[in-house]
């Protein structure tokens, strides 16, 4: 019998640095990028003592809560939904993004 490998679609990192998000603030992260879909999003919460929270949507949208990083932790997201980072700590949190995105869009029949 013949063995099949299929081949992952080529991707591109898109990492953010160290970012700082004070309290109440939100930054949204799109899905979609210069055309292209995103694959994964991972995030490392930098703080040691604040949880950090990621929701589903971005602003302007209808918003759902997702999940709480806790301190120095990394979470990796297989999505290209759009997401918002979110701080409600009382304090300056510290954290960090790489997002993964398709060379080029993968049509819905061949994911």
């Amino acid at each position: 019998m013949k063995a099949t490998f299929i081949k992952p679609w080529p991707t591109f990192g898109v990492p953010t640095g160290t970012l700082s998000i004070a309290d109440t603030v939100t930054h949204d992260y799109l899905g979609f990028k210069g055309g292209t879909r995103r694959k994964s999003f991972i995030i490392t919460n930098l703080s040691s003592t604040n949880t950090l929270y990621v929701n589903l949507g971005t602003s302007g949208t209808s918003l759902k809560k997702m999940i709480g990083i806790p301190p120095s932790q990394v979470i990796q997201l297989e999505t290209d939904s759009d997401l918002q980072v979110y701080n409600n700590s009382g304090g300056t949190i510290t954290y960090i993004v790489c997002e993964f995105f398709f060379v080029r869009d993968v049509p819905d029949t061949e994911q």
